[in-house]
């Protein structure tokens, strides 16, 4: 299976693991169908859950604590923070078998309240007809009344829970760091970290055959990553630039989306499917991303060392780590459509801009490359090891 094809957490751990496998003994125990096996995790030994279903069984836990004494584990890590059953069996683990654990959250701290507030009165997922606007309302008022406390409530706490019961937590940006430390007021989290994800520069990527498309890339709905933004945008856009393609890769409700730009009579798209968009990246000139929140948008950095252009809504805060306003892209303020398609019309007017910002883009990623990310990595098992 090629990384591409994958999500984001497991690309970043398939990049990780080759950058570890030289240095530790890796074992990777999963939750997915028997007899699966990635090959995109090198020599890592691979070893599946035997009930998929009931993740804290008994048989699980049994299973768990054999493979991590006889291979010697001295670290647990856990990459899924939000699957909270996976993160409880890995605590047990370690008070049982006194281990160390690190748990890394691969998404914003505020995912899911940052999700459901852009969620609602879309026109493009409910439609025109007034009974799914009464339906939104409704639904509205009891996220504004009851989910969101409750939401709220719930992720606080399991924050805390993970906190006080892990050896380190790894999260993707120092300002998700400041989120945590508002949820965990007055008390110390001096084992909560940030570590870039890892990206793979090669001076290869430099040498691209750009033409006139713009690149999205991401799952296509209208929840998360809210394809139905860039299709408004490219309806305003589009009449005025005939000779530009808006090229939209990934799986989802393809056919949904493709009735509503012939309803709207929206030219120049292409719905790729789901594909490796690596060749996609090369012709790009410019990346658009539209999400109502990202841990970090391994998207636009991908796209970034092919040369691509990144412009997306300022809507999560590790946004800054990636974008430096007007040196290698820009940002616009959430969700404010004629900002976003005045900036794009000014890359799309401006050859040399892009070029600029392309150069920049590239420069700017160094600091996240697999080797030196990999290394911090095995910088903080091998003092924990110690410590311990």
């Amino acid at each position: 299976m090629h990384p591409q094809y994958m999500g984001g957490i497991k690309r970043v751990i398939s990049i990780l693991v080759k950058g570890w496998e030289n240095e530790c003994n890796i074992v990777i125990i999963s939750v997915a169908p028997v007899g699966t096996r990635y090959d995109i995790f090198g020599k890592a030994k691979q070893n599946i859950f035997p009930n998929t279903k009931n993740i804290l069984s008994c048989e699980n836990i049994e299973y768990f604590k054999e493979v991590i004494q006889e291979s010697n584990i001295d670290i647990i890590l856990q990459p899924y923070a939000n699957n909270e059953a996976l993160t409880k069996l890995c605590i047990k683990i370690k008070q049982e078998l006194n281990t160390k654990l690190f748990i890394a959250v691969h998404f914003a701290i505020t995912y899911q309240e940052d999700l459901l507030k852009s969620y609602f009165f879309n026109k493009y997922r409910i439609g025109g007809f007034i009974i799914n606007w009464v339906k939104e309302i409704l639904l509205y008022l009891k996220y504004i009344l009851i989910t969101k406390r409750n939401l709220r409530e719930h992720n606080n706490a399991y924050y805390r829970f993970i906190i006080e019961n892990s050896d380190k937590i790894i999260l993707l940006s120092e300002s998700h760091i400041n989120t945590l430390k508002q949820i965990y007021k007055g008390n110390n989290i001096n084992n909560v970290i940030s570590i870039y994800n890892p990206a793979i520069i090669s001076t290869n990527n430099k040498n691209t055959c750009k033409s006139k498309k713009v690149i999205w890339c991401g799952r296509v709905e209208c929840s998360a990553k809210r394809t139905d933004r860039i299709i408004d945008i490219w309806k305003e856009i589009a009449p005025n630039y005939p000779d530009w393609e808006l090229i939209i890769i990934g799986s989802g409700d393809i056919e949904h989306f493709k009735r509503i730009c012939q309803e709207y009579h929206i030219p120049n798209i292409t719905f790729t499917g789901s594909c490796d968009p690596t060749e996609y990246y090369k012709q790009g000139e410019i990346i658009c991303m539209t999400s109502s929140t990202e841990g970090w948008g391994m998207v636009l950095v991908e796209a970034m060392l092919y040369g691509c252009v990144p412009i997306a809504y300022n809507s999560y805060t590790s946004l800054q780590d990636i974008i430096i306003e007007n040196c290698n892209g820009f940002t616009v303020t959430p969700y404010n459509k004629k900002e976003y398609i005045e900036k794009l019309k000014i890359l799309m007017d401006d050859r040399e801009l892009r070029e600029r910002l392309s150069k920049n883009g590239y420069e700017s990623l160094k600091r996240f490359d697999h080797k030196t990310i990999a290394k911090k990595w095995l910088d903080i098992f091998s003092k924990e090891i110690t410590i311990g």
